[in-house]
């Protein structure tokens, strides 16, 4: 190991602010001593919105859409609630109810994020 390994000299990057960004935005997200299935939660949560956001980069769409984090964690929130009362219905038709409540939660992302002014609607 010598000095081109720790040297900045030429290079394209020489910060760490994104590393610090990220680490803001960790300490945002996770308390401080989180129990551990909320932290396992909480690492699942990032995980899902950084690979969401790599394929947005990738295929050249914003990243950020302007939605606060509150707003995605309580869709999020919202969503998860409706699996729940989806795993527990017993109506023949549940899961197009499920369908049609998370449906309406995504909605406003879908037409954000993919630029469409709307989309076809289905009709059951």
């Amino acid at each position: 190991m010598g000095p081109t390994a720790i040297t900045v000299f030429k290079k394209d990057i020489r910060t760490n602010n994104f590393v610090e960004s990220y680490h803001a935005s960790l300490l945002r997200l996770i308390k401080p001593h989180p129990r551990v299935w909320e932290f396992l939660n909480q690492l699942l949560f990032l995980e899902n919105q950084s690979f969401v956001e790599f394929r947005q980069l990738k295929q050249n769409l914003k990243i950020r859409n302007g939605v606060p984090t509150r707003a995605r964690t309580a869709n999020t929130e919202a969503i998860k609630d409706f699996l729940v009362d989806y795993t527990q219905d017993l109506n023949s038709d549940r899961l197009l109810s499920f369908l049609r409540r998370a449906g309406h939660r995504v909605d406003g992302y879908i037409i954000q994020e993919i630029g469409l002014g709307s989309y076809p609607s289905v009709e059951v």
